[in-house]
C-alpha cells in the first residue's frame, strides 16, 4: 500500500468513527487520497468537500441515505495516479459499498459558467453551486444515465411522446424555447432548483434521484400546472404521468443495483 493510500486509509477510520458516533451507517467511509490542496487553492464550489470537517458534515446529512455510500476523494492527483485511486474505489465496491469517486475537485471555470448562463437564462449569474451531499447525489444521477448497469433509468422513458410536449416543442408546434423546457422540467419537482424553475427534464431526473436516495420519496407531482404559459395539453399530461410511473418503478430497482458499483463523478 502506497503512502498516500495509507494516509487515506487512516483518514477513513476516523471518518467511520465519527459516522458511527453520530448514529449514521449510511456514509460508510470518507477517504482522501493524495496531497490535499491548500485552502487558498480551492475554488468555492469545492471548499466544503475539502474541509477538515467534511466527513462529519457529510455523515450527518447523509445519515438517512438508502445506500451504503462511500466517498473516495482525490487531492492533487496526477493523471498517472488515477489508476491507483480507481483500484481503491473498486476494492471498496467489491465489499458492497456504493462508491462515489471524485478524482479531482469540481472546479468551475469562467468559461463553463458563461456557457451555463447562456443555456439557462434563469440561473443567477453570481451563484456558485457548492459540492453539497445533495449535489453529489444529483451528479450520481447524471452519471447513472450513461452507465450500462443503470440504463433502465432512461430506457423506459424513450417511449414517452416527447415530440408532443413543450419539453421539445412549444405549444404552437415550433421549437421549444429554453424557458418552455425549464417550465416542463421544473414544474412539480419539489426540490430547491425545481421550485425555482431551474431544471430541464434530465436535470429534474437527477434532482429527483438525489431526493429519493435521501428520503425514499419521489417528490414529483405530475398534476401540478405550469406557472407560466398555457395548461398542460392532454398529451403533456399523459407524458408527465408516464414519467411519474417510470420513476416509481425504476428508482427502487436502481437503489439495489447501485450497491457494489463505482460511480466516477467527473467534473461537470
Amino acid at each position: 500500500m502506497s503512502a498516500s493510500i495509507a494516509i487515506g486509509a487512516a483518514a477513513v477510520l476516523t471518518a467511520l468513527g465519527v459516522a458511527r458516533q453520530r448514529g449514521s451507517r449510511k456514509l460508510e467511509g470518507f477517504e482522501r487520497i493524495g496531497t490535499l490542496p491548500r485552502p487558498s487553492e480551492v475554488h468555492p464550489v469545492s471548499r466544503g468537500i475539502y474541509s477538515p470537517r467534511a466527513h462529519e458534515v457529510y455523515a450527518e446529512r447523509l445519515k438517512t441515505a438508502r445506500l451504503p455510500l462511500y466517498i473516495v476523494l482525490g487531492g492533487g492527483i496526477e493523471p498517472g495516479d488515477k489508476p491507483a485511486l480507481q483500484r481503491r474505489a473498486q476494492e471498496l465496491a467489491d465489499q458492497g459499498y456504493t462508491v462515489l469517486l471524485m478524482a479531482n475537485p469540481f472546479e468551475e471555470s469562467r468559461a463553463s459558467r458563461t456557457a451555463r448562463l447562456r443555456s439557462n437564462p434563469r440561473f443567477p449569474e453570481e451563484k456558485d453551486s457548492p459540492i453539497t451531499p445533495f449535489g453529489i447525489l444529483h451528479r450520481m444521477g447524471d452519471m447513472m444515465r450513461t452507465e450500462k448497469w443503470s440504463s433502465s433509468l432512461t430506457e423506459g422513458l424513450r417511449a414517452i411522446p416527447w415530440h408532443l410536449t413543450r419539453a421539445t416543442v412549444g405549444p404552437s408546434g415550433r421549437t421549444a424555447t429554453r424557458e418552455e423546457m425549464l417550465e416542463f422540467g421544473s414544474t412539480g419537482v419539489n426540490t430547491e432548483a425545481g421550485r425555482r424553475g431551474l431544471l430541464i427534464f434530465t436535470e429534474a431526473m437527477s434532482d429527483l434521484w438525489a431526493k429519493y436516495v435521501l428520503t425514499g420519496k419521489i417528490d414529483f407531482d405530475p398534476e401540478q400546472q405550469p406557472r407560466q404559459g398555457p395548461a398542460w395539453s392532454p398529451d403533456e399530461m399523459k407524458a408527465r404521468r408516464q414519467m411519474y410511473e417510470h420513476f416509481h418503478r425504476e428508482f427502487p430497482r436502481l437503489l439495489e443495483k447501485a450497491r457494489g458499483h463505482v460511480i466516477d463523478i467527473a467534473p461537470a
